[in-house]
């Protein structure tokens, strides 16, 4: 979905296009299920994901081409499938070869940056090709935390000289997974799911 989006709007650039050059926000979730969010009528609130979704263009199909991470954010950052990119296996690596889609905008004038919470596409991965920044971490670096290194970025001189394509990556979702506590509990202080699912990831310990 969004890799076919970024196609289209390089593809714009590339032929000349007069219009104002926007900012791109790329933001990708690790094992996040569309019935888990709110605009694709998901039983979970998820007020700022939504709000994204009514004031932008919203899929209300869009499937991966593979339900691992390496591999589908190959594609993402290719538009290929993988039996075409070459990753086929989780730690797989992209090739330099292959053209991504931070290459591309680079050679645009864009400053390509990643704040990316998943040890396994760290820089073996390929995935860094086109980056002028590539902040990765493993899963203990939390949402709140990715976030604030994402608008680190943002504010930083060197973003904002020109205009920036920024993909920002979550983990949370992800198994183990130990929410905040108070995440867990509704308004009189009950577990608003099984705890002993939960504790035996941590999160009601």
């Amino acid at each position: 979905m969004v890799a076919i989006r970024g196609w289209l709007i390089v593809a714009a650039l590339a032929t000349g296009c007069a219009a104002p050059r926007p900012n791109l926000l790329l933001i990708v979730v690790d094992t996040l299920r569309a019935d888990h969010v709110g605009a694709y009528d998901g039983a979970v609130a998820t007020p700022a994901i939504d709000s994204l979704a009514a004031a932008g263009t919203m899929w209300e199909r869009a499937y991966t081409p593979c339900p691992r991470t390496t591999q589908a954010v190959a594609s993402l950052m290719t538009g290929l499938y993988p039996q075409t990119h070459g990753v086929r296996v989780l730690w797989g690596t992209l090739t330099e070869d292959q053209i991504t889609l931070a290459e591309v905008l680079g050679r645009e004038g864009f400053n390509c940056g990643a704040v990316v919470t998943n040890h396994i596409l760290d820089r073996r991965s390929g995935l860094a090709q086109g980056f002028h920044h590539y902040d990765v971490a493993g899963p203990s670096r939390t949402a709140a935390q990715t976030t604030s290194a994402a608008i680190a970025w943002i504010d930083s001189a060197g973003a904002r000289r020109r205009p920036f394509m920024l993909w920002v990556h979550y983990f949370d979702p992800h198994m183990p997974y130990a929410p905040p506590r108070e995440d867990l509990m509704d308004s009189v202080g009950q577990p608003t799911v099984d705890p002993e699912f939960v504790t035996g990831f941590g999160g009601l310990d």
